[in-house]
C-alpha cells in the first residue's frame, strides 16, 4: 500500500509500535474466529465482501513528539474495526433468519423462550454456542441467570443446566442496534477473510505521512470480511418487544 511507504519523516520506533497496538486491540476485540469458521480468500477482494475501515488524518509533529500518548488512540482505532465487524453480523443475520412467533417482552423478559430454541437446536444435532442480544434486557439477563454466568470470560459466557452447553454472548449496544436475541451454532457459519497481502493479518494497518498536507499523518486500519451461513437450520431469531438497543 502506498501510503505505509511514506514514512521518512516519521519515527520508526512509534511507527512500529502504534501499528503493533492497532493490530493487538484489533485481535483482541473480534468476533471473527468465535461466531464462525475461517476460510482465507487470496488476491483481489471478491464481490459481496464488506469493507470494514476507518481514517483519520492526524498531526506529524504530535506523531514524533514523544510528550504525546497514543496508545489509547490506537487501542480505539483497532476496536473500531473489531466493533464494525460486529455490526455487520448482527445485520446480516437480521435480514436472514425468519424470526420466531415467540417474542420476548423487553419489560418482564422470559428468557424460557430463548432456552426452548436452543433446545430446539440441540434436537435437531447442532451444538449452539452463541447468543446475539440486545443490551436493553441485559440487566435482567444478569441477574436471573447470574449463577450460570461465567464472569472471567470474554466475551460473557452462560453456562445452561442441565444440559452443559457453553453459550458465548455478545452484547449489542446504541451503535450496534438489535430488536432480538440470534442464537445459533457457530461451526454452521464461515467467516470468508481477505488478509493483508504484506502482514497476512486480517486487518490491514497503514500509517504514513498524507500526500497534500505534508504537516499530517493518515491512519488507516481495515478488513474484508464476508459472512455466510453454511447450515441455515442452525440459527435462530428470537424477536424482543418493547424498547430496544
Amino acid at each position: 500500500m502506498a501510503l505505509s511507504r511514506r514514512t521518512a519523516n516519521l519515527d520508526p520506533d512509534r511507527l512500529k509500535a502504534f501499528r503493533e497496538e492497532i493490530l493487538r486491540s484489533y485481535e483482541a476485540a473480534t468476533i471473527v474466529g468465535q461466531t464462525g469458521r475461517l476460510a482465507e480468500v487470496l488476491g483481489r477482494t471478491p464481490l459481496g465482501f464488506a469493507i470494514i475501515s476507518k481514517t483519520e488524518t492526524r498531526s506529524l509533529a504530535e506523531f514524533n513528539d514523544q510528550s504525546f500518548y497514543w496508545d489509547l488512540y490506537c487501542s480505539d482505532l483497532g476496536r473500531a474495526i473489531a466493533l464494525g465487524e460486529e455490526l455487520y453480523l448482527f445485520e446480516s443475520l437480521k435480514e436472514r433468519i425468519s424470526p420466531s412467533d415467540n417474542a420476548i417482552t423487553s419489560k418482564d423478559p422470559d428468557f424460557n423462550v430463548l432456552f426452548k430454541h436452543i433446545a430446539e437446536l440441540r434436537a435437531q444435532g447442532h451444538k449452539p454456542d452463541v447468543i446475539c442480544a440486545p443490551i436493553s434486557v441485559m440487566v435482567p439477563f444478569l441477574t436471573k441467570l447470574h449463577s450460570q454466568m461465567r464472569w472471567g470470560s470474554h466475551p460473557p459466557e452462560v453456562l445452561l443446566e442441565p444440559s452443559g452447553d457453553i453459550l458465548r454472548v455478545f452484547w449489542s449496544s446504541r451503535n450496534r442496534p438489535l430488536d432480538r436475541f440470534l442464537v445459533f451454532d457457530s461451526s454452521a457459519g464461515l467467516w470468508s477473510v481477505r488478509p493483508d497481502p504484506e502482514s497476512g493479518r486480517r486487518l490491514t494497518v497503514a500509517i504514513g505521512e498524507a500526500e497534500e498536507h505534508p504537516d499530517s499523518v493518515v491512519w488507516l486500519a481495515e478488513t474484508a470480511v464476508k459472512y455466510e451461513m453454511i447450515d441455515p437450520s442452525a440459527f435462530r431469531s428470537i424477536p424482543l418487544e418493547g424498547p430496544v438497543q
